[in-house]
C-alpha cells in the first residue's frame, strides 16, 4: 500500500511523512 492517495495529514499520521510546521497547523486546524 502506498501513500500516494493519502493526504499530507494521513501520511503524517501513518508516519510516512516528516513533521512539518504546515502539517502541524493542518492538524490543529482539524482538531
Amino acid at each position: 500500500m502506498t501513500a500516494l492517495g493519502l493526504t499530507g495529514i494521513e501520511r503524517f499520521l501513518i508516519g510516512e511523512a516528516p513533521l512539518h510546521p504546515v502539517r502541524r497547523e493542518d492538524l490543529e486546524r482539524i482538531a
